[in-house]
């Protein structure tokens, strides 16, 4: 059953009313109603189930604790609780899911027609969860609540996914509440039974959920309405206004022909959605009352007992005589103490489910108490409409609904809810109904509550001034009222606020007495509700980007953002959606606040699955930025792949990303670049001077070096990117090379795959069919690549000579071992040994002969490079920072290394037999002018090596 909630949207189902008042008899009313009677348990039935929890108590005293729900530190009356957003916890479930649609405004049928009967936020059927709560109270040590939410990041990003299109817009926002909804469940459930500390998160975390799943809930059912009326406002379609127009057809016309108030009742009835979800459903057991259906049972007993007595006269002077419901009033004497008592806890109650919309509930409430009167009074504020003035049909009458004496109900509900006399709560209770704001706030405890009130009281004013001043509004049977209608006191009117002043309304709220409401108004979620319903996307944009640029102003050693990792997914979330629907928003802010979700999901491991997807909300280069930096912490190669994998899938410009890692990695400490930077080339010396060092001295490898070597993966995983691959390899080899890092530069040469030159020139015949030559950049960067394998093959050469000739040379039998024995014997084994000796001094001759041979020969495959010599390049390049810098370091490397490997061939020529003539050919090829190698030495470089090559000269003389 639909339960309204006393709005002007169009009209209830009809009640019996007679012809000359409000107020029908119980009997008509139950008749005309037929509601079903919630049934009662007998006193013995009662006080049996009592007696059976109090001996379970007894028993097991640990079960009333269990079941016993837990209430937050800070939890207002409808349980709103002070959240924080600055904890960076956040936990992970996985959640059933299931499809769940609004009830809203349709305006797209032409016969548009406003049902009372039907809420315009229908409640849903809340789905399962199935997280195991066994495994939760586990973990005794971890808040149960960051673990019961932490999939909500995941579990959007699949909704996100779900409903990419824009026509799915809405199944988005429906699957968002329904995912919040999920969490809000299990998070109750988990606050009842595991019982954590309510200093933990948990009890924040509901009410952020919960905060959020209402948010969503006032996104869709709003912009739902926005976007059909821009749709529709051209053939939009309004009832013919003829002289008898209704009152009805009156208000039904406004609500279609004005989206502002339309829009205001959909607020109205999401705060009445949001109130019945707090609303506990055995409000009706706190009002007690010991015999059905009988109203004020004790005061009857009381008067009952009189008359037995035979007692007359007014009885009891504080207390009423008479049983009628005006007797309190008329008399101005009270009930009996607890009929008092019951009286309160039933207002409370009507006014709980009024204020949650069902105000059905109310009237049956009123009716099982005994007050039927109560229950006609309620109903004073339907618009009347009598399809008899314009469609008398065959079959008899039609019906007649509402009521035609609603404004004397509202006059007379006016007065009482003014009326000081009568308690607060009915006061409200009326004044909720016939639009009296003061009445209402004096019970308002919340943000929401106070929203309510003003939100109702903007709306009936406004109804009621159309009503009034509407031209065709059929004629009152009582001329001696102005316009038919009688006079409401000039403070109704004084309450007014037009419908596009909205904003009033907030900074009236924000200027209430009421601290808490007012501290709730600056929660985040309630700010973003502000925006929404005043529709300032401006406002909204820049509030959320003050929280997340202040939050990272406290920290200004971390890119990452302080605010509350949930509150950023919803803010995330909500831009997405905002540009779905194409709403104009600041991008530059946009940017920071979806930046700022991203880099917190690559600071957590468990979210890194998710960094892919939201990078692709980010403009192109920060959408490089923000990724490169993701990469960069990832090491291992599974993972490595699978990342890249994700970014394919969202969309990701790969090449450009894994250029970026590689190159920011290879910058870091870059100690080994200064070197090439600033190394003086020509004309003076060079700061790696090769005799500087001794030819097998290296530094050893940082852990940074590794770093670099390793990151050069990120380029070999596609074969597409050979070519950058090699380029990355050639600079990381050179700023190796400058630092003397050989090691270091040949583990970077064996990161490229054999094969890699190949790969290029055929996907570029693949790309460009035919003979065109490779790029200047690739062609040159295999060139470089060519030199590098040259040179580290010559040093490698010499480090095998090196080793062989001072490690693996025979040693001389010493005296001891041969002595001055002259027995026959002895002087037997010397000669064997010294026979072996010889022998292995001339293998270990000819294996450095050998060795020296093809060092000597690498060593020329290096000075002697064709097509103009080692490290020159082949192509004319663009002129640019990035070439001239590439270019530089070349020269330098020329300068530094060239030499050096001179002088490492003539230490190798020196002292291996038979080689020494090789150095006279040494001098000639630097000194050929085809080569021009000597213009790589400095004058004080060359004349150190060829005065080597002069006392090896004079040696061989």
């Amino acid at each position: 059953m639909d339960e309204r909630n006393g709005s002007y949207i169009g009209s209830r189902r009809t009640r019996g009313l007679n012809a000359s008042g409000l107020i029908n008899s119980p009997s008509t009313m139950r008749d005309a109603r037929s509601m079903q009677r919630r049934s009662r348990m007998t006193p013995q039935q009662y006080q049996s189930l009592q007696q059976l929890d109090e001996s379970i108590v007894q028993e097991n005293p640990a079960f009333l604790e269990a079941i016993t729900p837990i209430s937050g530190p800070s939890s207002n009356s409808r349980g709103m609780t002070n959240y924080d957003f600055t904890s960076q916890q956040f936990p992970r479930t996985m959640m059933a899911r299931q499809e769940a649609e609004y009830s809203m405004l349709d305006i797209s049928d032409e016969n548009f027609e406003l049902d009372a009967t039907r809420n315009l936020l229908e409640p849903k059927t809340p789905s399962g969860f199935t997280q195991h709560m066994t495994t939760l109270q586990c973990i005794p040590d971890e808040d149960p609540g960051l673990a019961a939410t932490s999939s909500l990041f995941t579990d959007f990003k699949h909704c996100f996914q779900r409903h990419e299109s824009a026509s799915d817009v809405f199944d988005l926002l429906s699957s968002y509440e329904e995912v919040c909804s999920d969490h809000e469940a299990l998070l109750r459930k988990i606050l009842g039974v595991a019982r954590p500390d309510p200093a933990l998160n948990s009890v924040n975390l509901l009410a952020m959920v919960r905060d959020e799943k209402r948010t969503w809930r006032l996104i869709a059912c709003l912009y739902n309405d926005r976007l059909k009326t821009e749709a529709m406002e051209s053939s939009m379609v309004v009832d013919d206004m003829t002289e008898h127009t209704s009152e009805k057809k009156v208000v039904n016309n406004l609500f279609k022909e004005n989206a502002d108030i339309r829009q205001a009742q959909i607020v109205i009835d999401w705060l009445e959605r949001n109130a019945a979800d707090d609303l506990d459903d055995e409000v009706v057991d706190k009002v007690q009352h010991y015999s059905e259906n009988v109203c004020w049972e004790n005061t009857l007993h009381y008067l009952s007992q009189r008359k037995l007595r035979g007692e007359k006269g007014t009885g009891d002077k504080h207390m009423v005589s008479q049983m009628d419901p005006d007797a309190p009033s008329r008399q101005r004497k009270p009930l009996a103490d607890l009929d008092q008592s019951d009286e309160i806890r039933l207002l409370k109650s009507m006014f709980s489910f009024i204020r949650a919309g069902k105000i059905e509930k109310a009237q049956d409430l009123c009716m099982y108490c005994g007050q039927p009167w109560r229950v006609v009074s309620l109903d004073g504020w339907q618009l009347y409409h009598d399809s008899n003035r314009e469609n008398l049909t065959e079959d008899g009458p039609g019906q007649i609904e509402g009521n035609p004496l609603r404004d004397l109900w509202k006059l007379a509900s006016w007065s009482i809810s003014q009326d000081e006399t009568v308690h607060t709560f009915e006061r409200a209770i009326y004044g909720s109904l016939c639009g009296n704001l003061k009445a209402m706030v004096n019970v308002c405890k919340s943000w929401e509550d106070y929203l309510w009130a003003h939100f109702k009281t903007m709306i009936d004013t406004v109804v009621e001034h159309d009503l009034r001043h509407s031209p065709t509004l059929v004629e009152r049977v009582r001329p001696e009222c102005a316009g038919g209608l009688v006079t409401l006191p000039e403070s109704y009117w004084e309450q007014r606020v037009a419908l596009s002043s909205s904003k009033q309304i907030f900074e009236r709220i924000q200027a209430i007495s009421n601290e808490a409401a007012r501290q709730e108004g600056e929660f985040p979620f309630h700010l973003v509700q502000k925006y929404v319903i005043l529709e300032d996307i401006t406002g909204l944009i820049d509030a959320c980007h003050s929280w997340v640029t202040e939050s990272m102003e406290d920290d200004t050693e971390s890119n990452v953002s302080n605010v509350h990792p949930q509150l950023l997914r919803f803010l995330c979330h909500l831009i997405l959606f905002l540009r779905t629907i194409g709403v104009s928003m600041d991008e530059s802010k946009c940017e920071v606040i979806l930046e700022a979700f991203v880099r917190y999901l690559a600071s957590e491991e468990k979210s890194f699955h998710l960094v892919a997807n939201y990078t692709a909300a980010l403009r192109s280069e920060k959408q490089i930025e923000v990724y490169s930096d993701f990469l960069k912490t990832i090491e291992d190669k599974e993972q490595r792949q699978e990342y890249l994998k994700m970014a394919h899938e969202a969309g990701l410009d790969i090449p450009t990303i894994t250029k970026t890692v590689v190159e920011d990695i290879r910058q870091q400490g870059d100690e080994d670049v200064t070197i090439l930077t600033h190394s003086i080339v020509g004309g003076g010396d060079i700061t790696m001077s090769s005799e500087t060092f001794d030819p097998t001295f290296e530094p050893p490898m940082t852990r940074d070096d590794w770093r670099k070597i390793e990151a050069l993966e990120w380029l070999v995983f596609d074969e597409s990117q050979r070519a950058e691959a090699v380029k990355q390899c050639n600079a990381l080899m050179r700023t190796f090379l400058a630092a003397r890092k050989f090691t270091a530069a040949k583990e970077v040469f064996q990161k490229i795959p054999e094969g890699s030159i190949e790969v290029i020139h055929r996907q570029w015949k693949e790309k460009v069919p035919g003979s065109t030559p490779l790029p200047p950049d690739d062609e040159n960067a295999i060139r470089e690549y060519v030199c590098m394998q040259a040179y580290l093959s010559a040093k490698q050469s010499f480090m095998d000579w090196f080793k062989y000739y001072h490690h693996n040379k025979p040693v001389a039998p010493s005296d001891s071992q041969t002595g001055n024995d002259k027995r026959f014997p002895n002087r037997v084994a010397k000669g064997h040994r010294e026979d072996k000796y010889q022998e292995e001094l001339i293998r270990w001759n000819e294996t450095c002969k050998k060795m020296c041979m093809t060092l000597r020969d690498r060593i020329y495959n290096v000075l002697l490079l064709p097509n103009g010599g080692w490290l020159i390049d082949i192509q004319q390049m663009e002129d640019n920072d990035n070439t001239r810098r590439r270019q530089h370091q070349l020269d330098v490397l020329r300068h530094l290394c060239l030499p050096a490997l001179c002088h490492l061939l003539v230490t190798a020529l020196k002292n291996t037999p038979d080689m020494k003539e090789e150095c006279l050919h040494l001098a000639d090829a630097i000194a050929d002018e085809e080569y021009k190698v000597y213009e790589v030495f400095t004058k004080e470089e060359g004349r150190k090596l060829m005065s080597r090559i002069q006392d090896i000269a004079v040696d061989l003389l």
